[in-house]
Protein backbone atom coordinates (compact mmCIF):
# COMPACT_ATOMS: atom_id res chain seq x y z
CA UNK A 1 0.00 0.00 0.00
CA UNK A 2 2.52 2.64 1.00
CA UNK A 3 4.36 1.60 -2.50
CA UNK A 4 1.23 2.87 -4.61
CA UNK A 5 0.43 5.44 -2.61
CA UNK A 6 3.83 6.98 -3.10
CA UNK A 7 3.49 6.13 -6.40
CA UNK A 8 0.06 8.07 -6.94
CA UNK A 9 1.85 10.42 -5.06
CA UNK A 10 4.33 11.01 -7.83
CA UNK A 11 2.20 10.25 -10.63
CA UNK A 12 -0.48 13.27 -8.98
CA UNK A 13 2.97 16.06 -9.44
CA UNK A 14 3.79 15.64 -13.12
CA UNK A 15 0.40 15.70 -14.20
CA UNK A 16 -0.30 19.03 -11.39
CA UNK A 17 3.26 20.15 -12.50
CA UNK A 18 3.29 22.60 -15.73
CA UNK A 19 7.11 21.52 -16.07
CA UNK A 20 8.42 19.81 -19.27
CA UNK A 21 11.11 17.20 -19.26
CA UNK A 22 12.85 18.40 -21.95
CA UNK A 23 13.75 22.18 -20.18
CA UNK A 24 16.20 19.44 -18.26
CA UNK A 25 17.93 17.94 -21.00
CA UNK A 26 21.44 18.71 -21.93
CA UNK A 27 21.95 21.88 -24.28
CA UNK A 28 21.98 20.18 -27.83
CA UNK A 29 20.59 17.26 -26.63
CA UNK A 30 16.82 15.07 -27.42
CA UNK A 31 15.25 12.49 -25.80
CA UNK A 32 14.81 9.47 -27.37
CA UNK A 33 11.25 8.11 -28.02
CA UNK A 34 11.81 4.70 -29.82
CA UNK A 35 12.01 3.47 -33.24
CA UNK A 36 10.30 2.55 -36.46
CA UNK A 37 10.90 0.08 -38.90
CA UNK A 38 9.97 0.48 -42.66
CA UNK A 39 10.35 -2.40 -45.26
CA UNK A 40 10.73 -1.64 -48.95
CA UNK A 41 10.47 -5.60 -49.84
CA UNK A 42 10.68 -7.39 -52.99
CA UNK A 43 7.58 -7.88 -54.97
CA UNK A 44 8.17 -11.76 -54.35
CA UNK A 45 7.98 -11.52 -50.24
CA UNK A 46 4.64 -12.63 -48.90
CA UNK A 47 2.79 -10.11 -46.57
CA UNK A 48 2.97 -12.54 -43.96
CA UNK A 49 6.70 -12.56 -44.34
CA UNK A 50 7.15 -9.10 -44.25
CA UNK A 51 5.52 -9.42 -40.89
CA UNK A 52 7.32 -11.48 -39.16
CA UNK A 53 10.44 -10.25 -40.73
CA UNK A 54 9.81 -6.71 -38.87
CA UNK A 55 8.42 -8.53 -35.84
CA UNK A 56 12.08 -9.81 -35.82
CA UNK A 57 13.98 -6.55 -36.53
CA UNK A 58 12.27 -4.66 -33.85
CA UNK A 59 13.65 -6.23 -30.51
CA UNK A 60 17.54 -5.92 -31.34
CA UNK A 61 17.14 -2.49 -31.65
CA UNK A 62 18.76 -0.59 -28.78
CA UNK A 63 18.56 1.02 -26.85
CA UNK A 64 14.78 0.81 -25.36
CA UNK A 65 12.99 4.20 -24.39
CA UNK A 66 12.26 5.36 -21.90
CA UNK A 67 8.94 4.19 -20.03
CA UNK A 68 5.94 6.35 -20.55
CA UNK A 69 2.48 7.19 -19.20
CA UNK A 70 -0.09 8.53 -21.88
CA UNK A 71 2.96 9.33 -24.13
CA UNK A 72 4.14 11.16 -20.64
CA UNK A 73 7.90 10.20 -19.91
CA UNK A 74 7.00 10.33 -16.18
CA UNK A 75 9.98 8.25 -15.14
CA UNK A 76 12.20 10.64 -16.32
CA UNK A 77 10.63 13.61 -14.68
CA UNK A 78 10.66 11.64 -11.29
CA UNK A 79 14.69 11.24 -12.02
CA UNK A 80 15.24 14.95 -12.63
CA UNK A 81 11.77 16.13 -10.19
CA UNK A 82 13.88 13.91 -7.12
CA UNK A 83 17.49 15.17 -8.40
CA UNK A 84 20.78 14.48 -7.20
CA UNK A 85 21.13 12.79 -3.92
CA UNK A 86 24.22 13.83 -1.42
CA UNK A 87 24.09 10.25 -0.36
CA UNK A 88 23.41 6.82 -2.60
CA UNK A 89 22.23 5.36 0.17
CA UNK A 90 19.48 8.11 1.13
CA UNK A 91 15.82 8.23 1.09
CA UNK A 92 15.99 10.73 -2.07
CA UNK A 93 18.53 8.25 -3.29
CA UNK A 94 16.61 5.01 -2.95
CA UNK A 95 13.20 6.87 -4.53
CA UNK A 96 15.09 8.36 -7.00
CA UNK A 97 16.80 4.37 -8.24
CA UNK A 98 12.95 2.72 -7.83
CA UNK A 99 10.63 5.23 -9.30
CA UNK A 100 13.07 7.69 -11.19
CA UNK A 101 15.13 6.89 -14.75
CA UNK A 102 17.74 8.50 -16.36
CA UNK A 103 16.82 10.16 -19.50
CA UNK A 104 17.94 8.22 -22.92
CA UNK A 105 19.35 10.40 -25.25
CA UNK A 106 18.66 10.41 -28.87
CA UNK A 107 22.72 9.49 -30.56
CA UNK A 108 23.25 9.11 -34.76
CA UNK A 109 25.84 7.02 -33.34
CA UNK A 110 23.70 4.48 -32.30
CA UNK A 111 21.39 4.55 -35.48
CA UNK A 112 24.51 4.10 -38.00
CA UNK A 113 25.02 1.07 -35.37
CA UNK A 114 21.74 0.02 -34.93
CA UNK A 115 21.54 -0.17 -39.34
CA UNK A 116 24.64 -2.07 -39.17
CA UNK A 117 22.75 -4.86 -36.84
CA UNK A 118 19.69 -4.94 -38.52
CA UNK A 119 22.05 -5.74 -41.65
CA UNK A 120 24.11 -8.18 -40.72
CA UNK A 121 20.74 -9.81 -38.78
CA UNK A 122 19.39 -9.97 -42.36
CA UNK A 123 21.48 -11.49 -44.22
CA UNK A 124 23.00 -14.01 -41.16
CA UNK A 125 19.12 -15.22 -41.41
CA UNK A 126 19.53 -16.06 -45.36
CA UNK A 127 18.31 -12.46 -46.84
CA UNK A 128 21.29 -12.25 -48.77
CA UNK A 129 21.91 -8.23 -50.13
CA UNK A 130 18.75 -7.32 -48.60
CA UNK A 131 20.39 -3.25 -46.70
CA UNK A 132 19.07 -1.47 -43.58
CA UNK A 133 19.24 2.03 -43.01
CA UNK A 134 18.43 4.72 -40.43
CA UNK A 135 17.80 8.31 -40.01
CA UNK A 136 16.82 10.91 -36.81
CA UNK A 137 13.37 13.12 -37.07
CA UNK A 138 13.66 15.48 -34.69
CA UNK A 139 10.41 17.53 -33.08
CA UNK A 140 11.31 19.97 -30.41
CA UNK A 141 13.65 17.94 -28.17
CA UNK A 142 12.23 14.59 -28.96
CA UNK A 143 13.61 12.21 -31.73
CA UNK A 144 12.57 9.09 -32.91
CA UNK A 145 14.52 6.83 -35.14
CA UNK A 146 13.19 5.32 -38.40
CA UNK A 147 14.87 2.64 -39.94
CA UNK A 148 14.00 1.84 -43.74
CA UNK A 149 15.15 -1.87 -44.59
CA UNK A 150 15.35 -3.30 -48.19
CA UNK A 151 14.16 -6.81 -47.69
CA UNK A 152 15.61 -9.50 -50.26
CA UNK A 153 14.32 -13.15 -51.11
CA UNK A 154 14.97 -15.55 -48.24
CA UNK A 155 17.76 -17.95 -49.42
CA UNK A 156 17.15 -21.87 -48.71
CA UNK A 157 19.67 -24.65 -48.20
CA UNK A 158 19.92 -27.01 -52.03
CA UNK A 159 22.70 -29.35 -50.54
CA UNK A 160 24.56 -30.10 -48.13
CA UNK A 161 27.85 -31.61 -48.44
CA UNK A 162 30.66 -32.79 -45.75
CA UNK A 163 34.07 -32.73 -47.57
CA UNK A 164 36.17 -35.62 -47.51
CA UNK A 165 39.79 -34.59 -48.11
CA UNK A 166 41.45 -37.57 -47.60
CA UNK A 167 41.04 -41.19 -46.17
CA UNK A 168 41.88 -40.38 -42.08
CA UNK A 169 40.61 -41.89 -39.20
CA UNK A 170 39.30 -38.06 -38.87
CA UNK A 171 38.12 -37.54 -42.04
CA UNK A 172 36.13 -40.61 -42.14
CA UNK A 173 34.57 -39.77 -38.82
CA UNK A 174 33.83 -36.48 -39.69
CA UNK A 175 31.83 -37.16 -42.83
CA UNK A 176 30.06 -40.24 -40.65
CA UNK A 177 28.70 -37.50 -38.13
CA UNK A 178 26.40 -35.89 -41.56
CA UNK A 179 23.81 -38.38 -40.31
CA UNK A 180 22.43 -36.87 -37.75
CA UNK A 181 23.28 -33.19 -39.40
CA UNK A 182 20.78 -30.39 -38.29
CA UNK A 183 21.62 -28.79 -42.02
CA UNK A 184 18.28 -30.16 -44.08
CA UNK A 185 17.73 -29.59 -47.76
CA UNK A 186 14.81 -26.99 -48.17
CA UNK A 187 15.58 -25.38 -44.82
CA UNK A 188 15.86 -21.65 -44.80
CA UNK A 189 19.83 -20.42 -44.62
CA UNK A 190 20.31 -19.21 -40.98
CA UNK A 191 23.89 -18.77 -39.89
CA UNK A 192 22.56 -19.62 -36.17
CA UNK A 193 21.67 -23.09 -37.63
CA UNK A 194 25.57 -23.32 -38.79
CA UNK A 195 26.91 -23.05 -35.80
CA UNK A 196 24.61 -25.00 -34.02
CA UNK A 197 25.92 -27.79 -36.46
CA UNK A 198 29.41 -27.05 -35.61
CA UNK A 199 29.01 -27.58 -32.30
CA UNK A 200 27.07 -30.70 -32.64
CA UNK A 201 29.72 -32.40 -34.90
CA UNK A 202 32.16 -31.15 -31.96
CA UNK A 203 30.12 -32.94 -29.70
CA UNK A 204 29.72 -35.98 -31.41
CA UNK A 205 33.72 -35.99 -32.25
CA UNK A 206 34.69 -35.99 -28.69
CA UNK A 207 32.37 -38.95 -28.31
CA UNK A 208 34.53 -40.72 -30.44
CA UNK A 209 37.56 -40.00 -28.26
CA UNK A 210 38.65 -36.86 -30.34
CA UNK A 211 39.33 -34.72 -27.22
CA UNK A 212 41.09 -31.75 -28.12
CA UNK A 213 38.92 -30.57 -31.49
CA UNK A 214 36.94 -27.56 -31.74
CA UNK A 215 34.29 -26.87 -33.57
CA UNK A 216 36.04 -23.63 -34.81
CA UNK A 217 38.61 -25.99 -36.88
CA UNK A 218 35.78 -26.31 -39.01
CA UNK A 219 34.50 -23.92 -41.89
CA UNK A 220 30.77 -24.22 -43.34
CA UNK A 221 31.28 -22.39 -47.22
CA UNK A 222 28.25 -21.62 -48.18
CA UNK A 223 27.83 -21.09 -52.96
CA UNK A 224 24.61 -19.05 -53.51
CA UNK A 225 22.86 -19.21 -56.92
CA UNK A 226 21.58 -16.34 -57.38
CA UNK A 227 18.92 -16.86 -60.02
CA UNK A 228 17.24 -19.46 -57.53
CA UNK A 229 17.92 -17.97 -54.13
CA UNK A 230 19.57 -21.26 -53.16
CA UNK A 231 22.77 -21.79 -51.01
CA UNK A 232 25.04 -24.89 -51.40
CA UNK A 233 26.64 -25.51 -48.02
CA UNK A 234 29.98 -27.05 -47.80
CA UNK A 235 31.28 -28.53 -44.07
CA UNK A 236 35.03 -28.32 -44.38
CA UNK A 237 37.87 -28.86 -41.86
CA UNK A 238 39.82 -25.56 -41.81
CA UNK A 239 43.42 -26.12 -43.63
CA UNK A 240 45.35 -24.97 -40.65
CA UNK A 241 43.76 -27.50 -37.90
CA UNK A 242 46.21 -28.27 -35.32
CA UNK A 243 47.21 -32.05 -35.56
CA UNK A 244 46.27 -32.92 -31.89
CA UNK A 245 42.82 -32.10 -32.99
CA UNK A 246 42.95 -34.81 -35.39
CA UNK A 247 43.81 -37.29 -33.05
CA UNK A 248 41.61 -39.88 -31.09
CA UNK A 249 43.09 -40.48 -27.87
CA UNK A 250 42.87 -42.82 -24.84
CA UNK A 251 43.41 -43.04 -21.15
CA UNK A 252 45.92 -43.73 -19.95
CA UNK A 253 46.32 -43.27 -15.80
CA UNK A 254 43.37 -42.41 -13.65
CA UNK A 255 44.29 -40.68 -10.27
CA UNK A 256 41.40 -39.91 -8.25
CA UNK A 257 43.04 -37.30 -5.41
CA UNK A 258 41.24 -36.29 -2.02
CA UNK A 259 41.79 -33.50 0.63
CA UNK A 260 43.65 -29.90 -0.84
CA UNK A 261 46.38 -30.33 0.09
CA UNK A 262 47.16 -33.49 -1.93
CA UNK A 263 46.96 -31.92 -5.40
CA UNK A 264 50.91 -32.38 -6.54
CA UNK A 265 52.16 -34.86 -8.43
CA UNK A 266 54.58 -35.56 -5.65
CA UNK A 267 52.25 -37.20 -3.30
CA UNK A 268 50.88 -39.90 -5.80
CA UNK A 269 53.27 -42.54 -4.45
CA UNK A 270 50.91 -43.81 -1.74
CA UNK A 271 47.74 -44.16 -3.96
CA UNK A 272 46.01 -47.28 -3.69
CA UNK A 273 45.26 -49.28 -7.04
CA UNK A 274 41.87 -50.88 -7.47
CA UNK A 275 40.09 -51.63 -10.97
CA UNK A 276 42.62 -49.09 -12.81
CA UNK A 277 42.12 -46.33 -10.66
CA UNK A 278 45.01 -44.76 -8.30
CA UNK A 279 43.65 -43.63 -5.34
CA UNK A 280 44.79 -41.16 -2.90
CA UNK A 281 43.53 -40.89 0.27
CA UNK A 282 45.64 -40.35 2.98
CA UNK A 283 43.23 -40.50 5.96
CA UNK A 284 41.77 -43.52 4.70
CA UNK A 285 38.15 -41.84 5.02
CA UNK A 286 36.22 -44.01 1.69
CA UNK A 287 36.08 -47.35 0.58
CA UNK A 288 38.00 -47.33 -2.94
CA UNK A 289 34.80 -49.40 -4.25
CA UNK A 290 33.14 -46.12 -4.08
CA UNK A 291 35.34 -44.44 -6.69
CA UNK A 292 36.13 -47.40 -9.00
CA UNK A 293 31.99 -48.01 -9.07
CA UNK A 294 31.62 -43.99 -9.70
CA UNK A 295 34.23 -43.29 -12.48
CA UNK A 296 33.62 -45.28 -15.61
CA UNK A 297 36.97 -44.67 -17.28
CA UNK A 298 39.46 -47.45 -16.99
CA UNK A 299 43.22 -47.61 -18.51
CA UNK A 300 43.13 -47.75 -22.61
CA UNK A 301 39.65 -46.82 -22.63
CA UNK A 302 38.98 -44.62 -25.54
CA UNK A 303 37.75 -41.05 -24.49
CA UNK A 304 34.75 -40.17 -24.38
CA UNK A 305 32.76 -37.42 -23.35
CA UNK A 306 29.66 -39.04 -23.04
CA UNK A 307 32.24 -41.14 -20.02
CA UNK A 308 33.73 -38.08 -18.74
CA UNK A 309 30.20 -36.23 -18.02
CA UNK A 310 28.17 -39.80 -17.10
CA UNK A 311 31.66 -39.97 -13.79
CA UNK A 312 31.23 -36.43 -13.22
CA UNK A 313 27.52 -37.10 -11.98
CA UNK A 314 28.00 -39.88 -10.15
CA UNK A 315 30.84 -38.50 -8.39
CA UNK A 316 28.65 -35.30 -7.52
CA UNK A 317 25.74 -37.43 -6.88
CA UNK A 318 27.64 -39.03 -4.11
CA UNK A 319 26.78 -36.10 -2.12
CA UNK A 320 30.26 -36.17 0.33
CA UNK A 321 32.60 -33.29 -1.39
CA UNK A 322 32.20 -29.97 -1.63
CA UNK A 323 33.25 -29.74 -5.10
CA UNK A 324 34.60 -32.44 -7.67
CA UNK A 325 36.41 -31.56 -11.11
CA UNK A 326 38.61 -33.53 -13.38
CA UNK A 327 41.53 -32.38 -15.78
CA UNK A 328 43.12 -34.45 -18.67
CA UNK A 329 46.77 -34.29 -19.06
CA UNK A 330 48.47 -34.87 -22.17
CA UNK A 331 51.51 -37.23 -21.74
CA UNK A 332 54.19 -35.15 -22.70
CA UNK A 333 55.68 -37.21 -26.00
CA UNK A 334 55.61 -35.42 -29.11
CA UNK A 335 53.85 -38.60 -30.62
CA UNK A 336 51.41 -39.20 -27.85
CA UNK A 337 47.55 -39.72 -28.05
CA UNK A 338 47.43 -40.79 -24.34
CA UNK A 339 46.02 -38.48 -21.16
CA UNK A 340 46.52 -39.20 -17.54
CA UNK A 341 43.14 -38.42 -15.73
CA UNK A 342 43.07 -36.28 -12.72
CA UNK A 343 39.56 -36.36 -10.24
CA UNK A 344 40.43 -33.93 -7.79
CA UNK A 345 37.16 -34.18 -4.98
Amino acid sequence: MLKASIFILFCSLFFLSSCSVSRYLPAGESLYTGAEVKIVADSTISAKQIKSVKASLEPIIRPAPNSTLLGFPYKVWMYYFLGEPKKEKSFRGEMRKRFGEPPVLASRRTVTANSTVLTNYLNNEGYFRSVASGELTEKGRKAKAIYSVSLQPRYSIKNVAFVKKDSSIFSNNLVSTQVTSLLKSGSPYQFSMIEAERQRIERELKRRGFYYFRPDYLIVKADTNLNSHQVNLYVELKPNTTQLALKTYSIKNIYVILENGLLKTDTLAGAVYRRGLNIVDPSRAYRARIFSDAVGFRPKTLYSSDLQDVSLSRLINLKNFKFVKNRFELLPRSDSALLNLYYYL
